[in-house]
Parts: C-alpha cells; structure tokens; sequence
C-alpha cells in the first residue's frame, strides 16, 4: 500500500480541478487581452486564432515546469535523499498540476476547429504522459525519474512552440532568428544531455554500484523503458531542430501560410 498523502498537500481531485480551473482563466485571458495585442492574430480566421492560442499557453506552462522539473532533479532534498523511489511532495503537487494541464491541452485538440493530421498522435503522448504521472502519484512514487523524464518532453514543447510563434507572427530580422535558432536547439539538447546521465550517476551512487552495473543488472528494464520510450524519441527531435536550423541559419524566412494550421 503507498503511504498516506502528507496533510500538507490538498486532495488530489481538488487540486487537478483547481489547476483545470486555472488554465482555462488563463486561456480566456490570454485569448481577450494578449492575442488581440499582435496583428497576425488579428488577422487570422477562428482556427488559426484557436490554435495560437493554444500553443501560447503551452509554451507558458512549459516554461513553467522546464525549471520545475530541474529543481526536483537537482535540487529538491527528498529526490536528492533517494533519486531512485524517493517521495517528494512538492513533486506530487507539481504532477497533479502536469495532470491536469495535459488534461485541458488534449481537451483543446479534440474541440479544434480544423484539427491537423498530428492530432491523433498528440492524443497518444498526453494519454502516455498522464497514465506515467497517475501511476508515480498514486503510488507515491514522485521521485527525480518522472522528473527527469518530463523535463526532456517540456524542453522539447519549448522549441517547438517557440519557433512556431515566431513563424506566423512573421518574425524576419536575423538578429532575432539566429538566437531562435539556436534556442531552439541547445534546449532540448541540454536537457536531453544531462536528465539520463545524472540520474544514473544518482542512482548508481544510491545502490553502491557502478553505472554499467546499475543499467545492465538492476535498472534494466526501467531503463530501457525510459530510453525506447521517452529519451530516443526526443534525441530525434534535437536533430530534428539541428537540421532545421542548419538549413535557415542566415536565408530569408519564407511567408507563413494560413494553410499550414489546418
């Protein structure tokens, strides 16, 4: 049986529908009284401005959890105490939050207007992501290796969301773009860096092993299921950005185009 939830900490419930709650004040208020502020929204048909929207206030929660997610990997005294099954419950509020914002945004790709191909998948890793984060709280398991694991997935929404913005908002001075670029790259390749090896190192020190040890005896199939599952993935999306920037690092941004949205 997990232990009982510190009474510190409110329900579980109260909190995922508080943060439910939050979103959606925040998503009205973005959508009444900062997106009217830029011209492209303006112009934008309802899908286009439903999905700006959207991306907006995912680039703000992961700029939120990106260093949410490291002080609990590097900071937090009950991760540091125990990386490995550790109970932190500043990590379990920190979830239930992460819950319920993944909650609200698959909430926002089934109501699209005129949802994109991508939709389905998008619907796959928020199931994923939620189903990972119900399990470590319910058993309390809030500990720096779901941690680390969302850490590399806000990093790689950072990115892409930011670069996003930038392209239909019609951004064309270099002196803005080469700094993009390179943001959108070192993002993701810094938290995609230093998530696994510190952990292992972490736990490996907790076990009094070595790490070829730790990966290849004890943690084997913890580890393969955060590599194959969590880690390769995103490793494709820092190349991904890598190549991408490679190729616009100093050409002329071509014209957005409504249609990419639909």
């Amino acid at each position: 049986m997990p232990p009982p939830l510190p009474s510190s900490l409110p329900p579980d419930l109260v909190t995922v529908v508080s943060s439910l709650t939050l979103f959606y004040a925040l998503d009205l208020f973005h959508r009444h009284y900062i997106s009217p502020l830029f011209p492209s929204y303006v112009s934008f048909p309802p899908a286009a401005r439903f999905d700006w929207d959207r991306r907006s206030l995912n680039l703000f929660f992961q700029l939120v959890q990106t260093p949410f997610n490291l002080y609990l990997l590097l900071l937090d005294p009950h991760t540091q105490a125990d990386p490995l099954y550790g109970y932190s419950p500043l990590a379990h509020l920190g979830f239930l939050i992460i819950v319920a914002f993944y909650l609200y945004d698959a909430a926002g790709i089934v109501m699209h207007p005129t949802p994109p191909s991508s939709s389905p998948l998008w619907l796959f890793h928020h199931s994923v992501a939620v189903a990972l984060l119900v399990y470590d709280i319910s058993y309390r398991r809030c500990s720096a290796l779901p941690a680390a694991a969302f850490l590399i997935s806000a990093a790689g929404h950072v990115s892409n969301e930011a670069r996003w913005l930038c392209t239909v908002t019609d951004v064309r001075d270099q002196r803005l773009l080469k700094p993009l670029h390179l943001f959108c790259v070192l993002v993701p390749l810094v938290t995609c860096g230093l998530p696994p090896p510190w952990l292992l190192y972490k736990c490996a020190r907790q076990l009094r092993v070595s790490v070829v040890q730790l990966v290849a005896q004890q943690m084997r199939p913890y580890c393969l299921f955060f590599f194959i599952i969590i880690y390769v993935p995103h490793l494709g999306l820092i190349a991904y950005q890598a190549r991408r920037a490679y190729r616009l690092w100093g050409a002329a941004p071509k014209p957005f185009r409504i249609k990419k949205l639909d």
